[in-house]
């Protein structure tokens, strides 16, 4: 109880950073973000469930700790084996981690070592263009656009505020 005291004390300092004009920019941005971003949001869920049921098809039960292919190579941490396509929640977290770019190669490479083909690369490739080049960079620019235009926005009154002022 006392931590959520703590928090809302310090939301009070929020209603003051609207004062700074580079704050009050960015609250707006984030206002005027939520509608767009939960329909971006909506396609990124849909590349993922995309994948994600793709992954459980292809590479479903393949990858568990007793495969000797990932016990015995050295460059693939055996902890590893927990990011498989077992199950959707693992896949999401398959998909998320390689989203960020966080060892897709280790990954991709402990895959195509368990099944055996080199065509294992095309569904993690496939994925890193359409996933991470394609709609993350959609989401960045669309957030850095909307900043800009609120940017030029705010300018733009406080021109308009200037030019009333020095007319009275």
């Amino acid at each position: 109880m006392l931590e959520a005291v703590v928090i809302i004390r310090i939301l009070r300092l929020a209603v003051y950073l609207d004062e700074i004009k580079n704050f009050r920019i960015i609250i707006e941005t984030l206002k005027s973000l939520i509608t767009p971003f939960i329909s971006m949001i909506s396609v990124m869920f849909s590349i993922f469930y995309i994948y994600a049921f793709l992954g459980m098809l292809l590479f479903g039960g393949k990858i568990d700790f007793e495969n000797e292919q990932i016990r015995n190579n050295d460059s693939t941490p055996d902890i590893w084996a927990l990011n498989n396509f077992n199950d959707f929640l693992n896949s999401y977290l398959v998909l998320f981690e390689l989203t960020l770019v966080n060892n897709w190669m280790v990954t991709s490479e402990m895959y195509v070592q368990v099944l055996g083909t080199k065509w294992v690369l095309l569904y993690f490739v496939s994925f890193y263009v359409i996933g991470v080049l394609i709609g993350m960079n959609i989401l960045v620019c669309f957030a850095i656009d909307m900043y800009q235009s609120i940017g030029r926005l705010d300018n733009e009154q406080n021109a308009h505020e200037q030019k009333l002022f020095d007319l009275a």
